[in-house]
């Protein structure tokens, strides 16, 4: 077994054992060449959480943090398309069954791409 199998593993054990964490949700995203804006979307797992000052400093993206953004984790798995900073949108079922909608403000994966954290603000 190959490390990025072992690790993918690694990350589904992790969201199966953290099931109440983990929240359904919609990704859409979105290519726009300037002349026609196209969409996909596709469903995913996150969990959605606040951040922790003592995490903000190992993320590429920290100097764009704003006070009420929050942090989603995705597994690669998920996300059969390219991310899009900026543009493209994701749908958060709450517990409620409301929905947040957020915009990808930006993001770091690892270096196998199996674990995804990601900058949402809410639109």
């Amino acid at each position: 077994m190959g490390l990025k199998t072992t690790f993918k593993k690694g990350a589904e054990l992790l969201f199966k054992k953290f099931k109440d964490a983990v929240k359904s949700g919609t990704y859409y995203s979105i290519t726009d060449d300037g002349f026609d804006t196209n969409s996909t979307s596709f469903t995913v797992r996150v969990i959605e959480e606040s951040f922790n000052e003592k995490d903000i400093k190992y993320l590429s993206f920290s100097d764009l943090i704003q006070p009420n953004d929050v942090k989603g984790i995705l597994l690669g798995v998920d996300l059969p398309a390219e991310l899009h900073s900026q543009i493209d949108k994701l749908d958060i079922i709450q517990e409620d069954s409301s929905v947040k909608t957020y915009t990808i403000v930006a993001f770091d994966r690892d270096p196998l791409s199996i674990v995804y954290t990601i900058l949402l603000r809410k639109t």
